[in-house]
C-alpha cells in the first residue's frame, strides 16, 4: 500500500509560507520513513502574486511547485 498525504483547504499567502509547507512535508517524509508518498492537495488557494518558479531550492519545493502549478 502506498502512503498518501491529503491536504485540503490550504491558503498559501507567501513564498515563505510555501517554503515552510515544503519543509513540513519533507520532515514528515523523513521522520515517518515514507519513501514513496502521494501528495494530494485539494481546494487550495495560492495568492496570485507568488512566483512559484522561485519555489525551487529543494526537491520537495520543486515537487510542491509542480503540484500547485496544475
Amino acid at each position: 500500500m502506498k502512503s498518501k498525504i491529503i491536504l485540503k483547504g490550504l491558503q498559501i499567502k507567501s513564498l515563505k509560507k510555501a517554503r515552510k509547507l515544503a519543509k513540513a512535508l519533507e520532515v514528515i517524509e523523513e521522520e515517518c520513513g515514507i519513501h514513496h508518498v502521494k501528495i494530494v492537495i485539494k481546494d487550495c488557494f495560492v495568492c496570485g502574486w507568488i512566483d512559484l518558479e522561485k519555489l525551487n531550492k529543494t526537491p520537495m519545493e520543486r515537487l510542491l511547485r509542480d503540484i500547485l502549478s496544475h
